[in-house]
């Protein structure tokens, strides 16, 4: 397995549960530069004044025009890296104690050391086996997300 990382930058959420709008603008930016879009405007235009809530994932990423399609689980180190080469990150929900956090794998080296974008905890690496039972201790990773592509 080669060394490939997708040069993607993940803007922090500004909200205590907006990981979503956060990766759905991030991802937008990252397919389409010129995107001026806007966080908190991304999230109120989807839920209203009270944005700062749960969206579903496939929601956020539908509303600013992404399509992905999710699977229940892990996906192998080896189907990341195809999802990578065609220039895709990877969207993963993490389970944690009372809920779910979103992330986006954005890189993975020869050792399965996955590069993690995290819009609450910021940049990290982190092996594919710890990755996918403990990031951060406490979350477990529950789905996947890849690009349909267009």
């Amino acid at each position: 397995m080669k060394r490939l990382i997708l040069p993607f930058e993940m803007e922090p959420q500004q909200g205590s549960l907006l990981c979503w709008a956060a990766i759905a603008v991030s991802l937008k930016r990252f397919y389409d530069p010129r995107q001026a879009i806007d966080q908190i405007g991304f999230a109120r235009s989807l839920l209203g004044e009270n944005y700062d809530q749960v969206c579903a994932p496939l929601d956020a990423l539908e509303h600013a025009g992404l399509r992905y399609r999710e699977q229940e689980g892990c996906i192998a180190p080896g189907a990341i890296q195809r999802e990578l080469e065609q220039g895709h990150p990877v969207l993963v929900a993490a389970r944690f104690f009372i809920g779910w956090h979103l992330l986006v794998v954005h890189g993975i080296d020869g050792d399965q050391q996955l590069m993690i974008a995290d819009p609450l905890h910021g940049a990290s690496r982190c092996s594919y086996v710890d990755f996918a039972s403990a990031y951060r201790e406490h979350y477990a990773w529950s789905h996947t997300y890849c690009r349909i592509p267009a």
